[in-house]
């Protein structure tokens, strides 16, 4: 039997995706069949988009996919239709804004990023690794010009090689902790199904009930991977480099709450599209390999545009040859990594504050093939 809110979900989802159809809103392929997959109720909605409609299909294989929260869409959907006199309130407040956009965000990479786009970037990404030499280091660049610092991006990308770019003359370069929490901290963001301060995210009292707990390390607790930046944020914290190309910024943000030197907060993985990281407050600890150290890590299946893998912390692999594929280091706050595609990372915080951001390319690999 269909889940209750399923049920409400495809009702008020295929509804909104009509109009949008109906309206030429909607960024949606025609022909294409889309599948929206809900971990926290262990299920899938998919459907087909036709001419001028759309409908729900079973038995169907989809050509592209995305992942939400149930709950979070939800929600999004029934303020949304329900309550526009509420939405248009909250909109004005730049509060469902945020929602809005991870819907439509949603929807356009559900147009964008068909599966097949993503595993051949990754099985593209694996041959050019079989061929690199076997040495390797990270590239490492003090900023002193704009332009060169593009250029070595740029060169980063095409080779492909990380690129950890120090001392980046950004705006938000230098803010403190109270900087921040003054001018941001009541700014809200959506994650596990509620709206959360920014602030809470450094509240190490909040434990219980802390947002995106981590399922990873249990000292990691008060730590959000990934959410939506809310607007406040969005304009001083934009992307260093390619901010042009770059989809929305992720917010990453909060401390550990062990004792340990470090807590793991997310599991190796690797992305299809390149990605920017950039450290604004506190420290963040990197593990980064090649494509070709995937067999030490044992990726999964590809769930969109991300690859995660069943080894939980590469520094419990015990192997001389992966553990010269590795480079670790630590970003302080001014510093820019840009990523390539492929290349598997995992991170880890201290029991201090710490902030930072990523972004992917919007619509197309930022590789640079010309």
């Amino acid at each position: 039997m269909k889940h209750p809110l399923m049920r409400e979900i495809e009702r008020q989802l295929i509804a909104h995706l009509r109009d949008g159809v109906a309206r030429g809103a909607a960024t949606l392929d025609r022909g294409f069949v889309y599948r929206f997959v809900f971990d926290d109720l262990d299920t899938q909605l998919d459907f087909a988009v036709e001419p001028d409609s759309v409908r729900v299909v079973s038995d169907a294989a989809p050509q592209a996919q995305a992942r939400m929260s149930a709950m979070t869409l939800f929600r999004m959907l029934w303020i949304l239709r329900n309550a526009p006199d509420v939405a248009q309130q909250l909109r004005a407040a730049g509060v469902v804004l945020e929602g809005e956009r991870r819907l439509h965000e949603a929807i356009f990479v559900l147009a964008k990023g068909p599966l097949a786009h993503f595993v051949e970037a990754l099985e593209s990404a694996d041959d050019r690794g079989a061929a690199a030499p076997r040495a390797w280091t990270l590239e490492r660049l003090e900023h002193t010009d704009l332009e060169l610092t593009r250029r070595a991006a740029e060169r980063a990308l095409r080779e492909p090689a990380p690129l950890l770019i120090s001392d980046f003359p950004a705006p938000w370069r230098g803010i403190s902790y109270d900087e921040l929490i003054a001018r941001y901290g009541a700014a809200r963001t959506w994650v596990t199904g509620e709206w959360v301060d920014v602030a809470s995210f450094f509240a190490p009292d909040a434990a219980p009930e802390a947002p995106a707990r981590s399922a990873i390390s249990p000292h990691a607790a008060l730590y959000a991977m990934g959410v939506v930046t809310p607007d406040a944020l969005l304009a001083d914290f934009r992307p260093p480099l390619f901010a042009e190309r770059c989809a929305a910024p992720k917010l990453f943000a909060g401390c550990a709450t062990g004792d340990e030197p470090w807590s793991l907060v997310v599991r190796p993985h690797r992305h299809a599209h390149d990605a920017i990281a950039w450290q604004v407050l506190g420290t963040k600890k990197w593990i980064i390999s090649p494509p070709r150290s995937g067999p030490f890590l044992q990726p999964a299946a590809v769930g969109f545009d991300s690859q995660f893998c069943a080894v939980p912390d590469p520094e419990s692999i015990d192997d001389e040859t992966f553990r010269a594929d590795c480079c670790t280091f630590t970003m302080q706050p001014g510093d820019v990594l840009v990523l390539p595609g492929g290349w598997y990372h995992t991170t880890y915080v201290r029991a201090e504050p710490t902030l930072s951001f990523s972004a992917f390319a919007r619509d197309e690999l930022l590789r640079l093939y010309a």
